[in-house]
């Protein structure tokens, strides 16, 4: 045990760390889950956040600093529906800002998230900033 967390410190003090903000809104017509898992080297993932969030809600997850090694995915899923299969993203570091919103009719899938440009970037940006 002792070995793995000074293996992990070295990991960390060679490689550095990323920082990691996540926006969501939720525009779906239901409830969803939103978690945010840290894939650890070799080990089991590491859930960092898990909000459930209503119609209409906006959450800012983060920030938070991990080692630039570890890959970060979001996964958003039917609050409502336990069987339902998450939506996973990989994650990049810094602050990305994400819509989930109602699936299009003709699809399997009951809801879908967008990723947004940043804040600033003028392509499709509805901050309203």
């Amino acid at each position: 045990m002792l070995a793995t967390i000074t293996c992990a410190a070295l990991l960390v003090l060679l490689t550095g760390c990323a920082t990691y903000t996540i926006e969501v809104e939720n525009k779906s017509q239901r409830p969803v889950d939103v978690l945010i898992e840290q894939d650890q080297m070799g080990d089991a993932s590491i859930q960092l956040a898990n909000r459930r969030m209503e119609k209409g809600a906006k959450a800012t997850l983060g920030p938070f600093e991990v080692p630039a090694t570890d890959p970060m995915s979001l996964r958003v899923r039917d609050a409502g529906d336990e069987y339902s299969v998450p939506e996973r993203i990989r994650l990049e570091a810094g602050v990305m800002r994400f819509v989930i919103e109602d699936g299009p009719i003709d699809a399997w899938a009951k809801m879908r998230v967008v990723e947004l440009p940043p804040k600033g970037d003028k392509r499709n940006d509805d901050s309203g900033d």
